[in-house]
C-alpha cells in the first residue's frame, strides 16, 4: 500500500511538472512575441496585442502554443530584434530576409530544433559570441548582403 501511494504521489508529481512547464514556455513565447511586435516597424501586417500570436499572420505554433516558425521576409520592416528571440525554443524556421533590420543578430544558440534560419540582405550590424554553438538541426542559414555587418570568421562549431 505503501508503494501504491508514493507511486501515485510521484506520477501527481510529474504530471503537475509537465503541464507547469508547458505554461511557462508558451507564456515565455508570448513575452518574446510582445516584444518582438513592439520592437517592428510598421507592424507586420494582422499582428496585434488584441490576437493571440498564433493567429498572427506568417507564425506558425505547435498544439502546444509553441512558436515553430515565423516568415517576415520582404516586408520592408524595419527595428531591432529583442535579445530573448532566442528563447523560442521550439522555432525550426526563421525567414527575416530583405528587410531594414538593424543592430546585432540576437543569439540563437542552442535552438535545437532550428533548421532554416534566414537573416541575408538587412543590416545587422554583429554577430553574437557563441551564435551557433548548440544549432544541431541547423540545415540552411544565408546572412549575406548585411553590408554594415562586423568583419568575423566562421566559426568552429560551423566546422
Amino acid at each position: 500500500m505503501h508503494n501504491l501511494k508514493t507511486l501515485l504521489c510521484l506520477s501527481g508529481f510529474i504530471i503537475f511538472s509537465i503541464l507547469t512547464l508547458s505554461s511557462f514556455t508558451s507564456a515565455d513565447d508570448a513575452v518574446v512575441m510582445s516584444k518582438l511586435l513592439d520592437a517592428l516597424s510598421p507592424t507586420p501586417s494582422n499582428w496585434s496585442n488584441t490576437k493571440h500570436y498564433c493567429d498572427w499572420k506568417n507564425v506558425t505554433c505547435d498544439s502546444t502554443l509553441r512558436i515553430t516558425s515565423i516568415n517576415l521576409a520582404y516586408q520592408s520592416l524595419s527595428g531591432t530584434f529583442p535579445s530573448n528571440l532566442g528563447t523560442l525554443t521550439q522555432l525550426t524556421y526563421l525567414f527575416l530576409q530583405r528587410n531594414f533590420f538593424a543592430g546585432p543578430i540576437p543569439s540563437f544558440a542552442n535552438l535545437t530544433s532550428l533548421q532554416v534560419l534566414r537573416l541575408d540582405t538587412n543590416n545587422f550590424t554583429s554577430i553574437p559570441k557563441g551564435f551557433f554553438q548548440g544549432l544541431t538541426s541547423l540545415q540552411f542559414l544565408t546572412l549575406s548582403r548585411n553590408y554594415q555587418l562586423a568583419p568575423w570568421t566562421i566559426p568552429i562549431e560551423l566546422s
